[in-house]
């Protein structure tokens, strides 16, 4: 095999999948067994949690690389357990077992705790690695996929150290992996607050609905109604209406058919496609126009019709967009107004609340996926106002926070796959940083 003549100032080196890396001449691909000072296994106990003592490191503790300090149960621990299993701000903890492999952590604060028994700790040498910068090297997909190798072939999967020790990296000098560190740790801070962001817009939109569905618009009086028998009443406006769902909407049912899929063609929506009052389309199948013509027969679906999938799970919600030809999935039924007396947009956000959900909920039927049948979603009782102005207002209220949600969390992909991107190039050298 031909071996390609790197650029200037590179070289080609052999990496752990027998093919060539090109990297910058000062740096060097190595195994994390060069860089390790020392390793353990942690400890196993079945002695009850306390309210006080040495905190507990799990798994369920550890985000890739962060550790949620505060969620950590406490122990009460004799002087020589405490000793022999503690860790130091700066130790690795790996996962060994399960499905958690490749979950870690970095000790990055001085705390007396403990790491449970299916985690094995790591302390690695500072003058050969930043243990921040192992934190996005580890995270890479030239790690994940050696981590994938390592998992293949057994049906109950473990690794143990020498397996960690065996991975391969590539390291660049210390001071340049100290300024990739902080280049990616300022994206990191970025990405951070827009999820904080994004989650409080959410928690405003999910008090609005409580709110507006419960206590309507300028309401002073309300009635207690039981919309769901052997549940409790709940309060709603006292002008506003009750009616079953059959007798306000056409329900227009797809299950039962399954067409064949093709590679391009019309999209075909599954209930995976319907997520958080939105349409999903990154995980698309297609038909044919000709499938199409054949299976969807019992009704197309019309722009503000509301999607209401059925099964697996039950419950998601979305409202159909202009000018959109699609398919439906037998988990998915079509749910449109039959009078001016229900505004779609409305519906949706009905379809949504706790109190609605309640009902269609508990008369799911089946252990995994939890469907309903139409016979029975037919009878659930809907509570509206009747002035339509005040479905309206409530309607574009909560749309606007939804719009809101779009763009943060658009923003946010925006900044994930910057850091994605930038990843695959500060990691191996593709952009060099100056120090």
């Amino acid at each position: 095999m031909q071996i390609q003549k790197p650029r200037p100032n590179y070289k080609l080196v052999k990496s752990s999948f027998g093919k060539y890396e090109e990297i910058p001449e000062d740096w060097y691909i190595t195994t994390i067994s060069d860089f390790t000072s020392s390793h353990k296994q942690g400890f196993y106990t079945d002695q009850p949690y306390s309210n006080s003592g040495v905190r507990l490191i799990r798994i369920s503790d550890m985000h890739n690389p962060k550790i949620s300090y505060e969620t950590m149960p406490f122990l009460e621990l004799d002087d020589r357990t405490l000793k022999q299993f503690s860790v130091s701000k700066g130790d690795v903890l790996f996962a060994r077992s399960g499905a958690a492999i490749g979950t870690f952590g970095i000790v990055d604060e001085n705390i007396r705790a403990v790491f449970a028994s299916y985690l094995i700790r790591f302390t690695f040498n500072p003058k050969i690695i930043n243990n921040n910068y192992f934190g996005y090297v580890y995270s890479s997909f030239y790690v994940l996929k050696q981590q994938n190798i390592i998992r293949q072939g057994s049906s109950n999967i473990n690794i143990n150290a020498e397996n960690i020790k065996s991975i391969k990296v590539i390291l660049p000098p210390l001071p340049e992996q100290q300024k990739i560190t902080s280049i990616l740790s300022n994206v990191d801070s970025l990405i951070q607050l827009a999820q904080n962001e994004l989650e409080q817009t959410q928690r405003l939109k999910k008090g609005l609905m409580q709110k507006l569905l419960t206590n309507g618009i300028e309401h002073t009086e309300s009635q207690k109604v039981r919309l769901f028998p052997r549940y409790s009443k709940e309060l709603i406006p006292k002008s506003w209406k009750m009616d079953k769902l059959g007798n306000l909407l056409q329900i227009i049912d797809y299950r039962g058919r399954t067409p064949p899929f093709s590679k391009e063609g019309i999209p075909h929506l599954r209930s995976n496609n319907i997520r958080d009052g939105m349409i999903n389309l990154e995980e698309i199948t297609y038909v044919s126009e000709q499938t199409y013509n054949e299976y969807m027969t019992r009704g197309i679906p019309k722009e503000n019709d509301v999607l209401f999938t059925t099964e697996g799970p039950l419950g998601e919600v979305a409202l159909v967009p202009p000018n959109f030809k699609f398919s439906l999935a037998q988990r998915i039924m079509i749910l449109r107004p039959k009078s001016k007396k229900i505004n779609p947009q409305f519906l949706k956000y009905l379809l949504l609340d706790r109190k609605v959900r309640i009902r269609y909920m508990g008369l799911a039927t089946g252990t995994t996926l939890g469907g309903i049948a139409s016979k029975w979603f037919t009878k659930i009782l809907l509570p509206y106002p009747e002035d339509i102005s005040e479905q309206e207002t409530i309607a574009n209220t909560l749309l606007c926070v939804e719009k809101q949600i779009v763009q943060q969390q658009g923003y946010k992909s925006k900044l994930d796959n910057l850091k994605k991107g930038l990843m695959q190039k500060l990691l191996t050298g593709q952009i060099r940083v100056k120090v």
